[in-house]
């Protein structure tokens, strides 16, 4: 994009008007040409929203059993028949 700086002549200032449209015109359609179809990248980012949702759902779920196993385990622990463990000494 050339940039028009200086003093020129008064009846050249319509024809630098004339360019710089020009040039805008062109640069429009090339940022439309490649930003064009909104309504097809907006339909894929909304899939994409969703699939991204139901997926953190699966994890969330994953986290809750998780959260129960280990629970389970700690209670485990607590009432054992066997000899008494002494846990201060196992690092994790």
């Amino acid at each position: 994009m050339d940039i028009y700086a200086g003093k020129q002549a008064p009846d050249r200032t319509i024809f630098r008007i004339e360019a710089l449209e020009k040039e805008m015109k062109e640069t429009i359609a090339k940022m439309d040409a490649n930003h064009g179809n909104c309504e097809g990248r907006l339909t894929k980012l909304e899939a994409f929203e969703k699939k991204s949702l139901d997926r953190f759902t699966y994890i969330e779920e994953d986290v809750e059993k998780l959260k129960k196993k280990l629970q389970a385990l700690i209670d485990g622990m607590g009432k054992s028949d066997g000899p008494a463990v002494d846990t201060s000494g196992i690092m994790i």
